[in-house]
């Protein structure tokens, strides 16, 4: 099976994950697609370094899976406090305190990515943030879904 990373990295994704971050004063923003068993973090800001030149991890290690499975976003204002991803391996790896994440539809309505942004300090999420969050999704499908469609 051939690598599908270079297909579905590029700046134009890192844009969205910059902007986002600095929009929303965040540690860490992503937006991630899922091939196989492998989480692909197609949009980065804020990675460490390793992780942010191995864009990837295996999906067994991803928490932004809880958004792709349930079909709905993932609101984390205190992970120590949410039994799904307190103890995430991942969680204590990057710091993480805080979590928001939103699913990336297709037209159909399939779920193609998330887009999530991570603090390292918990923090109560406001609806304009929220409301970002989701428009920033939305807004990212056809670039997502043209990017996966290019694999």
């Amino acid at each position: 099976m051939s690598d599908p990373r270079p297909a579905y990295t590029g700046q134009r994704h890192d844009d969205v994950a910059l902007r986002l971050r600095e929009r929303l004063n965040v540690r860490i923003a992503l937006l991630s697609t899922f091939h196989d068993e492998r989480h692909f973090f197609i949009g980065a800001s804020g990675l460490p370094d390793d992780l942010d030149r191995a864009r990837e991890i295996p999906l067994i290690e991803s928490f932004c899976t809880y958004v792709r499975d349930h079909g709905a976003q993932l609101i984390v204002d205190d992970v120590s406090l949410e039994k799904r991803v307190a103890a995430h391996p991942l969680i204590a790896e990057l710091g993480i305190h805080s979590y928001a994440g939103w699913q990336i539809t297709d037209g159909a309505g399939r779920i193609i990515g998330v887009l999530s942004v991570m603090d390292d300090k918990p923090r109560s999420w406001t609806a304009p943030e929220l409301i970002l969050l989701m428009d920033e999704a939305h807004a990212s499908a056809a670039a997502v879904k043209a990017s996966i469609e290019e694999q």
